[in-house]
C-alpha cells in the first residue's frame, strides 16, 4: 500500500501543478481581455496536450510518440492562430502557460530518456513550438518578446535539466554495474578458494580409495561394487569441479552468461550426463527452434538443479522424464518429472528450497514462470515456461531502467 502511494505522489503533484497553471491561464486571459470566442479551441488543445503529457507515465515506451503528438498539437494550434491573425478568420487565440510548461516537461523527458537523432529532433521542435507560439498568436511587436523570451528560457532549462538527469542516471547505472562486478569477483574468489578446493579434495580421495580397494584381497569379486562406487564419486566430483570452474569463469567475465553448448538437445544432454534413469523427449519444433543462448543456458541449469533435487530428496526415483515442447504463444515449456514422491506426497518437503527459488529467479529474468509440485501416481513435476518470441528481457534491463 505504501509503495502504491509513493508511486502516485509524483502524478498527484503534477496534476496539482498543472491545475495551478490552468488557473493562471484563466486569470491572464481575463486581464488581457482575450476574446471568449477563441477560448474553447485553446482549452481543447491544452487539455489534449495535458492528457498526452500525463500518459508518458503510463506508457514510458511510447515517449517519442507522445512527445511528437504534444508538439504537433502545439504547432497546429499556432498555425490556426496565425491564420486568425492574418485575417482568414476573425477569431483570436491566446497564449497558454500550461501548454508551454507541458511541452517543457516532455522535452525534459526526451532529453533524459531519448536516444538517437529522433530525440535531438524532438527537442529541437519542442523549442520551436515554445518560442513560435507568441509570434503566431500575438503578432510581431515589442510585447511579443516578453512572451517569447520566457518560452525560450523554459525550453533551455528543460533541456539542461533533462541532460543533467541523463548524466545522473548514467552515473547511477555505472555505479550499480561496478558494485555488481565487485560482488561477482568476490563470489568467484570464494568459489575458487573454498568450494573448488574441497571438491578437488573429494576427487583425490576418491582416486586414492579406488587404488586401495583394488589392492584389497578379493577386490575383483566381492569388492567390485565398492571400487565402482568410488569411480562414480570421482566422476561426479570431477563434473562438479568442471562446472564450478565454468561458473567462476562466467562470474569473472563482464558479458552475460552464455550457453556452453549449441542447441537445446546438447544443452539437455550435458545436464543429464550419464544418468541411466533419465529420458529426454524433445519435440521436433522445439529442436528446430533457436531460443538464444540465454534460454538454452537457463534450461540447462534448471535441468541440473532438478536432477540434483531428485538425487537429494527422491533417491527412490526409478524414472526421470524430461520433455521440451513449444506451446502456444511461442513459449518453450520444459517438464521434468520423476516417480520418487514419498508417502506424504512430497519429494523435498513442504518448504520452498533454494533450488526452486533460484529456478524462479532465473526464469523471471527472462519473463518466464515455474510451477512445481506432486502429481497423482506418486510423481513430482517441475514445469518451466519461458517466452522465445522477442519478449524476453535481458538480465541488465532492471539496472538500465533506473
Amino acid at each position: 500500500m505504501d509503495d502504491t502511494v509513493s508511486r502516485r505522489r509524483p502524478l498527484v503533484a503534477e496534476l496539482v501543478g498543472f491545475a495551478g497553471l490552468l488557473t493562471i491561464d484563466e486569470v491572464m486571459a481575463g486581464r488581457l481581455g482575450l476574446s471568449q470566442a477563441g477560448r474553447p479551441l485553446s482549452t481543447v488543445v491544452v487539455l489534449a496536450i495535458l492528457a498526452l503529457t500525463l500518459l508518458r507515465r503510463r506508457f514510458p515506451g511510447r515517449l517519442a510518440l507522445l512527445t511528437g503528438g504534444v508538439i504537433a498539437l502545439s504547432l497546429a494550434h499556432s498555425g490556426v492562430a496565425a491564420l486568425f491573425r492574418l485575417g482568414a478568420f476573425p477569431l483570436p487565440v491566446g497564449l497558454s502557460v500550461t501548454e508551454i510548461v507541458a511541452i517543457g516537461v516532455m522535452v525534459t523527458a526526451v532529453a533524459r530518456r531519448g536516444t538517437g537523432w529522433g530525440a535531438v529532433i524532438l527537442v529541437g521542435f519542442g523549442g520551436a513550438a515554445m518560442t513560435v507560439a507568441p509570434f503566431a498568436r500575438t503578432g510581431v511587436g515589442v510585447d511579443v518578446k516578453m512572451f517569447a523570451a520566457p518560452g525560450a528560457l523554459i525550453w533551455g532549462i528543460a533541456t539542461a535539466f533533462g541532460l543533467v538527469l541523463r548524466d545522473a542516471d548514467g552515473r547511477r547505472v555505472q555505479a550499480l554495474l561496478d558494485a555488481r562486478r565487485t560482488e561477482r569477483m568476490r563470489i568467484a574468489r570464494e568459489l575458487h578458494d573454498l568450494v573448488t578446493h574441497h571438491v578437488t579434495g573429494i576427487v583425490v580421495r576418491a582416486q586414492a580409495a579406488q587404488l586401495v580397494a583394488a589392492r584389497q584381497p578379493g577386490s575383483r569379486d566381492g569388492d567390485g561394487d565398492v571400487g565402482q562406487g568410488y569411480a562414480q564419486i570421482e566422476r561426479a566430483a570431477t563434473a562438479s569441479l568442471t562446472a564450478m570452474r565454468e561458473l567462476v569463469g562466467v562470474l569473472r567475465s563482464d558479458g552475460p552468461a552464455q550457453a556452453k553448448t549449441a542447441g537445446l538437445r546438447r544443452a539437455l544432454q550435458d545436464a543429464v550426463h550419464d544418468d541411466p534413469r533419465t529420458t529426454i523427449d524433445l519435440s521436433p519444433d522445439a529442436e528446430a527452434l533457436d531460443p538464444g543462448p540465454d534460454v538454452a543456458a537457463t534450461l540447462h541449469w534448471i535441468v541440473l538443479e532438478a536432477l540434483t533435487n531428485v538425487r537429494r530428496h527422491a533417491d527412490r526415483a526409478t524414472a526421470i522424464e524430461i520433455c521440451v515442447r513449444v506451446a502456444a504463444g511461442r513459449a518453450l515449456v520444459l517438464d521434468v518429472a520423476n516417480d520418487g514422491v514419498t508417502g506424504n506426497g512430497t519429494t523435498a518437503g513442504p518448504e520452498e528450497h533454494y533450488g526452486l527459488t533460484g529456478m524462479r529467479e532465473r526464469l523471471a529474468a527472462l519473463g518466464g514462470t515455474l510451477t512445481a509440485g506432486p502429481e497423482p501416481g506418486g510423481r513430482w513435476r517441475i514445469a518451466a515456461r519461458v517466452p522465445v518470441d522477442g519478449r524476453r528481457r535481458s538480465r541488465d534491463d532492471a539496472i538500465e531502467a533506473v
